[in-house]
């Protein structure tokens, strides 16, 4: 699963640095290693979805973040997938904004208030800071709390805190499902080929679909 991708991929670069190799071409092939993974994984922290199944799984959380600036990034993005759950969050508050506004209209009349603009944007901007600060203190209590044992099973845990962090656990059961694999299309390819030989290679794209489809069908569906 993509959840275990960054850590791996961290504790794989922290077991070689540790190495101490003895023969120049042991130390020449520590060094080689470090380079390359470097080279292919040094920004997987910036992978939205990496890092967002990552941080979602109470093992690891964000104890692998290495970069300030991923975890900054990733935090950022989890307040607005929250916001974006939940648009109605704050309607009470822009309810009394309105009535704040229609007040003032009627207080000024006609008259001409310079800094009208000035106070419609502040207020926004009060708005904004309320609504993403629920999502700011969920995250951040959930970061507090401790991670648990490697071995257990993040999903369980998600059951069991759901009611402490609800937006969290929505997001959760999106992105922690993920496979990280490529083996479901390599069976695909396989199946492919076993149906579309050298003496079968003039089946038209359609039924080949077909084929492949109601050969991927479990042995249930056909008794």
């Amino acid at each position: 699963m993509s959840i275990k991708i960054i850590p791996v991929i961290v504790c794989t670069q922290h077991l070689i640095k540790n190495e101490k190799p003895v023969f120049n071409i042991a130390k020449k092939l520590q060094i080689k290693l470090l380079e390359e993974f470097a080279y292919r994984c040094g920004k997987l922290e910036y992978n939205p979805i990496l890092s967002m199944s990552t941080i979602l799984d109470p093992r690891f959380k964000d104890i692998y973040f290495i970069e300030p600036q991923a975890k900054s990034k990733i935090l950022n993005t989890l307040v607005n997938l929250i916001e974006a759950q939940n648009p109605f969050a704050n309607n009470d508050e822009i309810l009394e904004n309105e009535v704040e506004d229609n007040v003032d209209s009627t207080n000024s009349n006609n008259c001409i208030d310079l800094w009208s603009l000035h106070r419609n944007l502040e207020k926004k901007q009060k708005n904004k800071t309320k609504s993403g600060s629920h999502a700011k203190d969920e995250i951040h209590s959930y970061l507090d709390k401790s991670v648990i044992g490697l071995k257990e099973d993040p999903i369980i845990e998600w059951e069991n805190i759901k009611g402490a962090f609800p937006n969290l656990y929505k997001l959760a059961r999106q992105f922690i499902f993920i496979s990280a694999t490529s083996v479901p299309s390599e069976r695909l390819f396989s199946k492919t080929g076993n149906i579309m030989t050298k003496s079968r290679n003039r089946i038209l794209g359609s039924r080949l679909s077909k084929l492949v489809f109601l050969q991927s069908l479990d042995d249930k569906y056909w008794f």
